[in-house]
């Protein structure tokens, strides 16, 4: 196709002119645009590759290859151009934007600095308020001390008189008690001297008793020296009778009510209040082998009889009854064991059991010892010789 010289200056004008109306364009909407209120960081923007020139088509006309040339290297001139002015748009926006950061930062400064002395005034003022209200408290508490203290000293005087009025009464009775009270301790004490001489009238005549019956007693017992504990009871030889019935020698006293005793007491012992004497109901024979050794040892009933239950005594003394033809009981206390029962018949070579010390606190209560004692068949105490003549 071939083109006239006039057709390639139309286009190249043509070219030039789009590229102006582009460019103002451009710069027009970038005057009309308001920066934004709070404008963002700027996006980096990467490096532009290098245009590199598009190689020329081959001239086949050299007129219209020299246009194509001049209005592509105008174009690039204006894109350049349109990019500089661009780059200052946005470096104008930049400060704009940082100019707007460092106001309003001036602004918010100013701010806290007038709600800061703000603050200061209203605490002032609150601190003032609290200074006045402490004050009239402390007047308020000084006043109310003070009619406190006067309160106290009106109270305390009143008080004093009070008391001196219930010590003077206080005095004329505790004289009038005194009074009383010794006259009562004369009495008493007159009262007690008379009791002390009854009873010690009653305490002679119990002694004198006491002694006669004691001098009965060694009389009984003299008399009645005549049971030999090897030939009756099988008891090794050396063995003897360490107290008899009513022995004078085995004092014992109680209670009235049972609540403590037997226990054994020394001739002149005088009796408590509560206290009886207690005669022993039996007699007691030692228990040694034959070398003279303390020890517990099988012993014969040396009467004929039945076993039964035992009655008439307190338990916990271990005792064998043996009931005699007549009816009298003889009972055997205090065993370390018992080898008969109830309902078996015994001549005098039955063996019964062993001796010991067995009472109602334990197995070793008493000195192991053979106790013998003889009752009527009305459990009633009865003498040394019933059982044995």
């Amino acid at each position: 196709m071939n083109y006239t010289k006039s057709h390639l200056l139309a286009a190249g004008l043509g070219f030039v002119l789009f590229g102006l109306a582009n460019v103002q364009t451009e710069g027009a909407n970038s005057k009309t645009n308001a920066p934004p209120a709070r404008p963002l960081p700027p996006a980096p923007v990467a490096p532009r590759p290098t245009p590199q020139p598009t190689p020329a088509p081959p001239r086949s006309n050299p007129t219209v290859s020299d246009t194509n040339a001049k209005r592509a290297d105008q174009e690039r001139a204006d894109r350049e151009r349109a990019s500089r002015e661009k780059a200052d748009r946005e470096k104008a926006d930049r400060a704009n934007r940082e100019k707007a950061d460092r106001e309003r930062a001036d602004r918010e400064k100013a701010d806290r600095s007038a709600r800061e002395k703000a603050d200061k005034a209203a605490a002032d003022r609150v601190a003032a308020d609290r200074a006045r209200m402490e004050k009239a408290a402390a007047e308020k508490a000084a006043a109310a001390k003070a009619n406190a203290e006067k309160a106290a000293a009106d109270k305390a005087k009143a008080d004093k008189a009070v008391a001196d009025k219930v010590a003077a009464n206080k005095a004329a009775e505790k004289a009038k008690n005194d009074k009383a009270a010794a006259d009562k301790v004369a009495a008493d004490k007159a009262k007690a001297e008379k009791v002390a001489a009854d009873k010690a009238k009653a305490d002679k005549a119990a002694a004198d008793k006491v002694a006669v019956d004691r001098a009965k007693a060694a009389d009984k017992a003299k008399a009645g020296q005549n049971i030999n504990p090897t030939k009756v009871f099988g008891l090794p030889q050396g063995n003897h009778e360490t107290s008899g019935f009513e022995d004078p020698k085995d004092l014992r006293v109680a209670t009235k009510d049972g609540k403590m005793g037997p226990k054994d007491v020394s001739s002149d012992y005088k009796l408590k209040p509560g206290e009886v004497w207690e005669k022993h109901e039996g007699i007691d024979f030692s228990s040694r082998d034959a070398n003279g050794k303390l020890k517990e040892l099988e012993y014969k009933a040396g009467i004929s009889g039945t076993v039964v239950v035992p009655t008439g005594m307190s338990p916990g003394y271990n005792t064998i009854s043996v009931k005699m033809a007549d009816g009298k009981l003889v009972q055997y206390l205090h065993n370390s064991a018992v080898m008969v029962k109830v309902g078996d018949k015994v001549t005098p070579d039955t063996v019964l059991g062993k001796t010991g010390g067995k009472g109602p606190k334990g197995d070793n209560e008493y000195t192991i010892h053979l106790h013998v004692q003889v009752k009527d068949p009305h459990s009633s105490a009865g003498r040394r010789d019933q059982g044995w003549g």
